[in-house]
């Protein structure tokens, strides 16, 4: 299940969450072709992955959530993005075609780093 992260607070239980476990914020462009072949990816990896907890952030309707989170944590934007955090970090990301199972596995399973 992919939960949205529309606010905030949506933002601050992920950073709490990813203290558990390993955490992937989606990052989707609901007007781009290129973001949903990338967020088709997302959720079959989503259905078939446990070790991870998945987010998406819709970022045409949560603008200024989706900047607010690249300034606080670093992370260029784009669209479409995966970041992964864990332990309240952003310790990775990856964009546009590169969103794909091999690459999601690859880091959850290095620690992300």
């Amino acid at each position: 299940m992919i939960k949205e992260c529309r606010t905030d607070e949506d933002f601050r239980q992920l950073l709490i969450e990813s203290h558990e476990k390993a955490v992937f914020l989606f990052k989707h462009s609901t007007a781009c072709p290129v973001s949903r072949g990338a967020c088709n990816r997302m959720e079959e990896y989503a259905e078939s992955e446990s070790q991870a907890e998945f987010w998406q952030i819709l970022v045409r309707e949560n603008k200024e959530l989706a900047h607010g989170i690249a300034d606080e944590t670093g992370v260029n934007h784009k669209s479409p993005q995966v970041i992964l955090f864990r332990n309240g970090k952003a310790v990775w990301d990856c964009s546009h075609h590169a969103i794909n199972e091999r690459n999601l596995s690859r880091q959850l399973k290095a620690g992300g780093s």
